[in-house]
């Protein structure tokens, strides 16, 4: 078998995600971040430009859920993904919360607030070896992560985005009481998805949103802890 390959964008919360779940599962890899302009990497690999992608030997597998189902597939020891029919339905119906909800909520409320697309922007360049299109990209990026993102505020004030977003993770701190992981007494595919998404506000403005919701940033620290 080949080496075990990670296509990604390092502050992407879906590749989080899957970086999350290969170290749980203690998969070595290698992260390869791709080129932000081409997406050449991924395209070459999938046949599409969109990350996570995983290559693992000759198998590839693209999008955040079905790489964790992959990967649970293949390689079942440390499960993220329950056996037992209902609770595995449950889990999956989390998970899709998580991804198509949460996540992008949050992604909305990180791009509108104060100076986060230009820390985003520099963030994103450190990865990447300095070149005329990067330092383009830190010069005009902020506005055009404002437009690539208006499309995720469906018509909402600041205010509400604002609101959404804290109504989440008001939601995901009851959950996380009383119990060492969001669904129970171990990790999923769930855990590993919000994990991604709050870990990518890492450094932003919001971040401070976390520390007083004591249930999940308890939460947060665990799952720190077990990669």
């Amino acid at each position: 078998m080949g080496a075990r390959v990670l296509y990604q964008l390092v502050l992407s919360p879906y590749c989080t995600k899957v970086r999350w779940g290969l170290e749980w599962k203690r998969l070595a890899y290698d992260a390869v971040e791709i080129d932000p302009f081409t997406r050449k990497e991924p395209r070459s690999a999938s046949g599409q430009g969109k990350v996570p992608v995983l290559e693992d030997g000759g198998t590839v597998v693209a999008d955040s859920t079905r790489i964790l189902a992959y990967l649970e597939e293949a390689y079942p020891d440390r499960g993220l993904i329950p056996r037992q029919p209902a609770a595995r339905a449950s889990v999956l119906a989390l998970e899709d919360w998580a991804d198509e909800v949460f996540i992008p909520d949050l992604i909305a409320f990180k791009i509108f607030s104060a100076d986060n697309p230009r820390r985003m922007v520099v963030r994103t360049a450190k990865h990447h070896p300095p070149s005329f299109l990067m330092k383009l990209q830190v010069l005009v990026g902020p506005a055009v992560v404002r437009s690539l993102g208006r499309s995720r505020r469906r018509g909402r004030s600041l205010s509400q985005i604002r609101l959404d977003y804290e109504r989440h993770l008001d939601l995901l701190d009851s959950m996380a009481s009383g119990r060492p992981y969001l669904t129970g007494e171990g990790p999923t595919v769930f855990d590993a998805a919000v994990w991604g998404g709050l870990w990518s506000m890492k450094g932003m403005a919001g971040e401070e949103l976390l520390g007083p919701r004591l249930n999940l940033s308890g939460w947060f620290r665990r799952m720190q802890s077990e990669i």
